[in-house]
């Protein structure tokens, strides 16, 4: 037979020290993994927003004609959802096919401006989104996610 050698004292003193230790790291561990999950999913709208963004402005250069009316100046205080015309609807409704997965988390405003010197104009669109979703741990509803996409345009009149 063979002999086993007894654990020592400071071996029994260290037993039941990993319970302690885990009782203190696991809510640390779960914030991290809760919050990954939270910041990814504002990522994914984020991205989202800026993906509509250039949908829009790409939808834009496609249109055959915008009149210099329509559309106010960047620098105007007045240049809220302007989305009358019935060029820059179909513009929008593009954009809402985009974000159409991400309809119950946003509250989307477009914008659409004018920016540049007369004879280089340019559009500018705009998409404010606010993060609504608040069922997760951090509760980040109330995030402004903004996206600007400028293109080069030629207006009539």
């Amino acid at each position: 037979m063979r002999n086993t050698p007894k654990s020592t004292a400071k071996e029994n003193k260290q037993a039941g020290v990993a319970i302690p230790e885990f009782m203190i790291s696991f809510p640390v561990l779960l914030i991290l993994l809760f919050g990954s999950i939270d910041l990814g999913s504002l990522l994914q709208q984020y991205l989202l927003v800026q993906h509509a963004a250039t949908v829009g402005a790409e939808k834009i250069q496609t249109l055959p004609s915008i009149t210099s009316g329509i559309i106010a100046d960047c620098t105007s205080p007045d240049n809220t959802e302007n989305t009358t015309d019935v060029s820059l609807l179909k513009v929008k409704e593009k954009m809402n096919s985009v974000l159409e997965p991400a309809s119950d988390k946003l509250d989307m405003t477009y914008t659409f401006c004018k920016t540049g010197v007369v004879g280089a104009r340019k559009i500018q669109v705009l998409v404010v989104a606010d993060y609504k979703y608040n069922n997760q741990l951090f509760r980040m509803d109330g995030a402004r996610l903004t996206a600007k996409v400028e293109v080069p345009y030629f207006f009539e009149g």
